[in-house]
């Protein structure tokens, strides 16, 4: 029988009494994420954001608690979850409408035929100032 793996998953809580700034320092230095780099901050960023966001997956039961301990030694709320169970991310707005585009991106069955303007300048419509062309 397969062994049970489990996920670290964050949303953003912080435990009582810690301030969001120091928390975000504490998990900065503890995932060596430094304040200079365009991409560090921007994982970082991620996530201290209100949606969830796995920080570590395919982990045994006690490492699952291990890093948990730490995490909340840094004033972070996680949770552990079974990675047999689904799971799925709530997704702010804008993602969600981009997702729902792709999934209906070819909603026709077959592509439009003519779905660009005809040159007008060959055949001048009937304004007065159409200017005939010539060449």
């Amino acid at each position: 029988m397969r062994d049970v793996r489990y996920r670290i998953i964050f949303s953003g809580k912080i435990t009582d009494g810690y301030n969001t700034e120091e928390v975000a320092k504490k998990l900065a230095a503890m995932f060596n994420l430094k304040m200079d780099n365009h991409e560090h901050t921007a994982k970082l960023a991620k996530l201290m954001s209100p949606w969830p966001v796995v920080v570590k997956q395919d982990l045994t039961r006690q490492a699952a608690l291990k890093y948990r301990e730490a995490l909340a030694s840094a004033g972070a709320i996680c949770s552990i979850q079974n990675m047999d169970e689904a799971w799925e991310i709530t997704l702010p707005h804008k993602e969600r409408r981009k997702e729902q585009r792709r999934k209906f991106r070819d909603r026709r069955g077959s592509r439009r035929s003519s779905a660009i303007m005809p040159d007008r300048r060959r055949k001048p419509g009937n304004r007065i100032t159409d200017i005939p062309f010539e060449g």
